[in-house]
């Protein structure tokens, strides 16, 4: 799950897009970057049950 950090570091990050404030909030950024990897593995590692299910789904406009 995206954690509440990851969230206030983009909301921070949004306001303060420039180089001095990276170069602070690198620890902030390494931490953020391993917690959307995780998300991210977890997303790719249950596409194939995905796939699965919804191999028989068909949608109309």
């Amino acid at each position: 799950m995206i954690n509440k950090e990851t969230f206030l570091f983009l909301q921070d990050l949004n306001l303060n897009n420039n180089k001095p404030w990276m170069a602070e909030n690198k620890a902030r950024y390494n931490t953020v970057k391993e917690n959307i990897k995780i998300v991210t593995s977890f997303f790719e590692a249950s596409k194939p049950l995905v796939d699965f299910l919804n191999r028989g789904i068909e949608f109309e406009s």
